[in-house]
């Protein structure tokens, strides 16, 4: 009978439903668009979207595929949440995108390559009632990227500069916003420009000065209980994105690109969970020392006043990257130093003008353990 079979439609119609949303909040899609024709054949590449100070830069991929039809769906494999896709193909300026699961198809058009030129060159100096400049040395060999993304983003486009400091870099699109420049050269420091209406960049012939920087010399020691080696590890310096180096076998390494007036923090990339470093700072009178050691794993949650959970809490233990709470409160700190150790959490309320919330206590940690349960109260 009809009255018979309607609940039962009903409930395929819900099921449908349902797993249709449950396959979209999975997936996600990004489309391109050719205003001249059918989009040409292009490379993805997808990266964290969390580009910082912690990571490598360019930042290393979450993976890469080839699209020939205009359009590409993506799951978790690619894009944890969210993630910046990269891409690339024959005819058109390779660009960057945000994409995120869940949301509607991302259209992306395409549009033909610019190109960038310019010259790379030293100031030469002298001194008549105060320093002045006398002309630029040309630096041959310095490898220039465009970057979208800002500093830490992905790269776009390279090029070296020859014998007069010339460089000619192409194949991106230079309508982008949030375009970026970096200049290295061996014995230099690293230059980062915005860049800003490609065409008057390119007519002006854009002039970059470069100042000699001393590379500073380090090395690693690992711990001999880890199963670790030196060479398998990278060490960045914060806060200048680009300034990275790999160890050789016996630890030793050298960190070039440094301004001479700044000493960066040393950060260790590619820890497993279950390992920790020392703080370290180049040094241009000396060498600096980085040691690898057990450290610690530190879960829990964060509660209000009330013991409910606060999501997107800021929660970090001395001077060592925050980490942000789930939906549920929940944390998960990694790469903790072994010994007293003082974890804080911070929580801002969305009011304008509403003071933090912290707190904060001590914890006695060795290295190799992992403390579940902790919680931490909030307090205004």
């Amino acid at each position: 009978m009809p009255w018979v079979a309607a609940p039962a439609v009903a409930a395929l119609v819900a099921a449908g439903y349902y797993g249709v949303r449950a396959y979209e909040q999975r997936h996600g899609e990004v489309r391109f668009e050719a205003p001249d024709g059918a989009p040409p054949p292009l490379e993805l590449t997808f990266f964290p979207d969390q580009l910082a100070f912690a990571s490598p830069s360019p930042p290393p991929a979450l993976g890469a595929c080839r699209v020939d039809a205009g359009a590409f769906s993506f799951d978790r494999a690619l894009c944890p949440e969210r993630s910046v896709v990269r891409y690339q193909g024959d005819g058109v300026g390779a660009g960057f995108a945000y994409v995120e699961l869940g949301k509607p198809p991302k259209t992306i058009t395409l549009r033909p390559p610019a190109q960038l030129r310019g010259r790379v060159g030293e100031p030469i100096s002298y001194w008549c009632m105060g320093w002045r400049c006398a002309g630029y040395r040309p630096v041959a060999g310095a490898e220039v990227v465009v970057m979208g993304g800002g500093e830490h983003g992905v790269d776009l486009a390279r090029a070296v500069t020859d014998e007069r400091g010339e460089f000619t870099v192409s194949g991106f699109d230079g309508e982008l916003d949030a375009l970026g420049l970096r200049i290295r050269a061996a014995g230099f420091e690293v230059v980062h420009q915005h860049l800003f209406g490609i065409d008057d960049h390119a007519a002006d012939r854009a002039l970059v000065a470069l100042s000699r920087a001393p590379a500073r010399r380090g090395r690693v020691v690992v711990a001999p209980e880890l199963d670790l080696a030196a060479g398998d590890l990278l060490l960045l310096a914060r806060g200048l994105p680009g300034v990275q180096a790999r160890p050789g076998a016996d630890g030793e390494v050298r960190l070039d690109h440094i301004p001479p007036d700044v000493e960066a923090r040393v950060i260790v990339y590619g820890l497993p969970p279950t390992a920790a470093q020392s703080d370290a700072r180049t040094s241009r009178d000396g060498v600096f020392e980085v040691r690898v050691l057990p450290g610690a794993i530190v879960r829990g949650r964060v509660l209000g006043q009330e013991l409910e959970p606060v999501p997107d809490a800021l929660v970090w233990v001395g001077s060592g990257q925050p980490t942000r709470t789930d939906r549920d409160g929940r944390f998960e700190l990694t790469h903790v130093l072994p010994g007293e150790q003082k974890i804080t959490a911070q929580w801002r309320p969305r009011k304008r003008r509403s003071k933090p919330w912290l707190t904060s206590r001590q914890l006695s940690l060795q290295g190799g353990e992992i403390y579940e349960r902790v919680e931490l109260l909030l307090d205004r």
